[in-house]
């Protein structure tokens, strides 16, 4: 179910939240960081906000649900559907964990996230 701008936007600044404090707990903990060191801790903050921000505006899109059972690329039988299982995708902004529909063959006990 997609979620509202309102629960998107708690879940964003939660999420902020939590970054903002990371930072401000490795920054009291060093005394004298130097640029370099204070810039890698930002780029690692920015890069987590934005794998969280995508995972969240993707996982909130209502699920795309296949019209016919796929078949196994490989045996062409007909794969079960085994629910929604954590994926990692590698985008623009790095791997975001998403979760997504999984269908397993059980012939050639291998498992298939469909595109999409």
């Amino acid at each position: 179910m997609k979620k509202t701008r309102e629960e998107l936007r708690q879940a964003l600044r939660q999420t902020s939240e939590i970054l903002i404090e990371e930072i401000l707990d490795w920054y009291e903990t060093n005394e004298t960081p130097n640029m370099s060191q204070i810039e890698a801790h930002v780029l690692n903050i920015r890069e987590k906000l934005g794998q969280e921000t995508a995972r969240l505006l993707i996982q909130s899109q209502e699920a795309v649900h296949l019209s016919t059972v796929p078949l196994c690329p490989k045996c062409q039988q007909r794969m079960r559907y085994k629910g929604n299982k954590e994926k990692s995708v590698d985008g623009l902004i790095g791997l975001v964990n998403i979760k997504r529909a999984y269908y397993y063959c059980p012939l050639c006990q291998e498992g298939f996230f469909p595109p999409g």
